[in-house]
């Protein structure tokens, strides 16, 4: 992880990760026929007798599509970049010695 790089919006991890967000999107949606509320009830949540089952549905589906989009787009550093006054430092065996 680059820790400098989040709080820069032209670093590695830009100011939006676009595919990430049309996953989220993606998951919002995909739960609308599961939902239980007041206002609107799913045909698939009627079908399962007012059973609210969207959260669930959110969550396997986004999984089983993020993982594949994150392995495929993401481009991690090979070692942890701290920031310059941090006062941590590296060791040869890529863990992180305490700051003195």
């Amino acid at each position: 992880m680059d820790v400098p790089a989040l709080y820069d919006a032209s670093g590695r991890y830009g100011a939006w990760n676009w595919p990430t967000l049309a996953i989220y999107v993606l998951g919002v949606l995909a739960q609308i026929p599961f939902l239980a509320q007041t206002m609107y009830t799913g045909p698939f949540t009627k079908a399962l007798g007012g059973t609210d089952i969207s959260w669930i549905v959110g969550l396997l589906l986004t999984a089983a599509v993020y993982y594949p989009v994150a392995k495929r787009t993401q481009r991690p550093p090979e070692a942890m970049i701290y920031p310059a006054d941090s006062g941590l430092a590296e060791t040869t065996h890529g863990s992180v010695a305490a700051p003195r």
